[in-house]
Protein backbone atom coordinates (compact mmCIF):
# COMPACT_ATOMS: atom_id res chain seq x y z
CA UNK A 1 0.00 0.00 0.00
CA UNK A 2 3.12 2.36 0.74
CA UNK A 3 4.32 1.63 -2.54
CA UNK A 4 1.22 2.60 -4.04
CA UNK A 5 0.86 5.75 -2.38
CA UNK A 6 4.39 6.60 -3.19
CA UNK A 7 3.38 6.16 -6.93
CA UNK A 8 0.38 8.03 -6.79
CA UNK A 9 1.60 11.01 -5.67
CA UNK A 10 4.69 10.71 -7.91
CA UNK A 11 2.37 10.63 -10.78
CA UNK A 12 0.70 13.76 -9.72
CA UNK A 13 3.63 16.20 -9.29
CA UNK A 14 4.60 14.91 -12.73
CA UNK A 15 3.04 17.56 -14.49
CA UNK A 16 4.84 20.01 -11.83
CA UNK A 17 7.69 18.52 -12.60
CA UNK A 18 8.29 18.59 -16.27
CA UNK A 19 6.74 22.26 -16.39
CA UNK A 20 9.56 22.74 -13.99
CA UNK A 21 12.01 21.63 -16.51
CA UNK A 22 10.52 23.61 -19.36
CA UNK A 23 10.53 26.60 -17.57
CA UNK A 24 14.25 26.24 -16.03
CA UNK A 25 15.13 24.91 -19.74
CA UNK A 26 13.57 28.45 -21.38
CA UNK A 27 15.18 30.78 -18.52
CA UNK A 28 18.95 29.17 -19.05
CA UNK A 29 18.28 29.03 -23.01
CA UNK A 30 17.39 32.90 -22.41
CA UNK A 31 19.71 33.85 -19.80
CA UNK A 32 22.66 33.01 -22.54
CA UNK A 33 20.46 34.79 -25.36
CA UNK A 34 22.76 37.69 -27.24
CA UNK A 35 22.69 41.03 -25.57
CA UNK A 36 21.11 42.49 -28.44
CA UNK A 37 18.47 40.07 -28.82
CA UNK A 38 17.62 40.55 -25.49
CA UNK A 39 14.24 42.69 -24.62
CA UNK A 40 10.65 42.26 -24.45
CA UNK A 41 10.08 39.34 -26.01
CA UNK A 42 12.02 37.03 -24.27
CA UNK A 43 10.65 38.86 -20.98
CA UNK A 44 7.36 37.46 -22.07
CA UNK A 45 8.90 33.88 -22.98
CA UNK A 46 10.65 33.98 -19.12
CA UNK A 47 6.85 35.00 -17.52
CA UNK A 48 4.65 32.61 -19.49
CA UNK A 49 7.17 29.94 -18.15
CA UNK A 50 6.72 31.00 -14.41
CA UNK A 51 3.03 31.53 -14.65
CA UNK A 52 2.72 28.15 -16.21
CA UNK A 53 4.48 26.62 -12.95
CA UNK A 54 2.41 29.12 -10.27
CA UNK A 55 -1.63 28.01 -12.39
CA UNK A 56 -0.39 24.25 -11.79
CA UNK A 57 0.45 25.06 -8.28
CA UNK A 58 -2.25 26.92 -7.62
CA UNK A 59 -5.00 24.59 -9.16
CA UNK A 60 -2.97 21.90 -6.75
CA UNK A 61 -3.55 23.87 -3.49
CA UNK A 62 -7.08 23.99 -3.81
CA UNK A 63 -8.43 21.12 -2.17
CA UNK A 64 -11.81 19.37 -2.67
CA UNK A 65 -13.86 16.36 -0.58
CA UNK A 66 -16.83 14.99 -0.10
CA UNK A 67 -17.58 16.50 3.56
CA UNK A 68 -17.62 19.92 1.87
CA UNK A 69 -20.82 21.94 1.64
CA UNK A 70 -22.09 21.16 -1.73
CA UNK A 71 -21.72 24.99 -2.70
CA UNK A 72 -18.42 25.73 -1.64
CA UNK A 73 -17.36 22.32 -3.01
CA UNK A 74 -18.58 23.27 -6.36
CA UNK A 75 -17.24 27.31 -6.32
CA UNK A 76 -13.16 25.55 -4.95
CA UNK A 77 -13.93 22.94 -8.06
CA UNK A 78 -14.48 26.29 -10.49
CA UNK A 79 -11.50 27.98 -8.73
CA UNK A 80 -9.28 24.65 -9.31
CA UNK A 81 -10.31 24.13 -13.34
CA UNK A 82 -9.86 28.12 -13.81
CA UNK A 83 -6.58 28.00 -13.07
CA UNK A 84 -5.87 24.51 -14.57
CA UNK A 85 -7.44 26.37 -17.90
CA UNK A 86 -5.44 29.21 -17.25
CA UNK A 87 -1.98 26.93 -17.38
CA UNK A 88 -3.06 25.18 -19.85
CA UNK A 89 -4.38 28.38 -22.40
CA UNK A 90 -0.25 29.73 -20.92
CA UNK A 91 0.95 26.70 -22.39
CA UNK A 92 -0.50 27.51 -25.44
CA UNK A 93 0.92 30.73 -25.69
CA UNK A 94 4.58 29.31 -24.91
CA UNK A 95 5.31 28.26 -28.72
CA UNK A 96 3.91 31.39 -29.95
CA UNK A 97 6.47 33.69 -28.10
CA UNK A 98 9.31 31.16 -28.59
CA UNK A 99 8.94 31.72 -32.38
CA UNK A 100 8.55 35.42 -31.58
CA UNK A 101 11.83 34.93 -30.00
CA UNK A 102 13.88 33.08 -32.60
CA UNK A 103 12.27 35.20 -35.11
CA UNK A 104 14.66 37.81 -33.49
CA UNK A 105 17.29 35.98 -32.74
CA UNK A 106 16.72 35.32 -28.78
CA UNK A 107 17.11 31.37 -29.63
CA UNK A 108 18.70 28.80 -31.91
CA UNK A 109 16.22 26.92 -34.32
CA UNK A 110 16.68 24.00 -32.07
CA UNK A 111 16.05 25.63 -28.84
CA UNK A 112 12.72 26.46 -30.10
CA UNK A 113 11.98 23.17 -31.29
CA UNK A 114 13.23 21.47 -27.80
CA UNK A 115 10.55 24.58 -26.20
CA UNK A 116 7.62 23.41 -28.70
CA UNK A 117 8.37 19.34 -27.88
CA UNK A 118 8.33 19.78 -24.01
CA UNK A 119 5.46 22.38 -24.08
CA UNK A 120 3.37 19.56 -26.18
CA UNK A 121 4.30 17.38 -23.58
CA UNK A 122 3.37 19.45 -20.97
CA UNK A 123 -0.29 20.11 -22.33
CA UNK A 124 -0.85 16.40 -22.79
CA UNK A 125 0.14 15.71 -19.31
CA UNK A 126 -2.48 19.00 -18.00
CA UNK A 127 -5.04 17.45 -20.55
CA UNK A 128 -4.73 14.21 -18.81
CA UNK A 129 -4.66 16.06 -14.97
CA UNK A 130 -8.16 17.97 -15.61
CA UNK A 131 -10.13 14.88 -17.67
CA UNK A 132 -9.05 13.00 -14.28
CA UNK A 133 -9.90 15.99 -11.98
CA UNK A 134 -13.54 16.46 -14.27
CA UNK A 135 -14.01 12.87 -13.68
CA UNK A 136 -13.46 12.78 -9.60
CA UNK A 137 -16.00 16.24 -9.11
CA UNK A 138 -18.36 14.31 -11.07
CA UNK A 139 -18.42 11.80 -8.76
CA UNK A 140 -18.20 13.76 -5.58
CA UNK A 141 -21.01 15.94 -6.98
CA UNK A 142 -23.25 13.28 -8.30
CA UNK A 143 -22.82 11.53 -4.42
CA UNK A 144 -24.78 15.08 -2.80
CA UNK A 145 -27.08 14.88 -5.70
CA UNK A 146 -25.52 17.77 -8.02
CA UNK A 147 -25.22 17.39 -11.94
CA UNK A 148 -21.56 17.54 -13.46
CA UNK A 149 -23.01 21.20 -15.09
CA UNK A 150 -22.91 22.57 -11.95
CA UNK A 151 -18.79 23.07 -12.60
CA UNK A 152 -19.25 25.25 -15.72
CA UNK A 153 -18.69 28.74 -14.83
CA UNK A 154 -20.25 31.48 -15.88
CA UNK A 155 -18.67 33.95 -18.03
CA UNK A 156 -17.80 36.26 -15.08
CA UNK A 157 -16.30 33.88 -13.06
CA UNK A 158 -12.15 34.06 -12.80
CA UNK A 159 -10.14 32.51 -10.45
CA UNK A 160 -9.89 36.03 -9.04
CA UNK A 161 -13.57 36.24 -8.26
CA UNK A 162 -13.89 32.97 -7.46
CA UNK A 163 -11.01 33.50 -4.92
CA UNK A 164 -12.92 37.12 -3.58
CA UNK A 165 -16.47 35.30 -3.28
CA UNK A 166 -14.89 32.68 -0.93
CA UNK A 167 -11.75 32.57 1.22
CA UNK A 168 -10.38 29.36 0.36
CA UNK A 169 -7.07 28.31 2.47
CA UNK A 170 -4.02 27.01 0.22
CA UNK A 171 -2.26 24.09 1.47
CA UNK A 172 1.53 24.21 1.46
CA UNK A 173 1.92 20.77 0.60
CA UNK A 174 1.41 19.00 -2.81
CA UNK A 175 -0.58 16.50 -3.28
Amino acid sequence: MAGRKRNQKRSKLEVFSKATLLANYILDTTRRAPRGARGHVVDRLNNHAIDVLEHILSANNIRIDETMDPDHMVRRAQLRIGHQEDAKTTLMLLPNVAWLARTCGAITKKQFEVICQETDEVSRMMKAWMQRDRQRFAKILQAHGLDENALERTTTDTPATLFERDDLPYVAELE
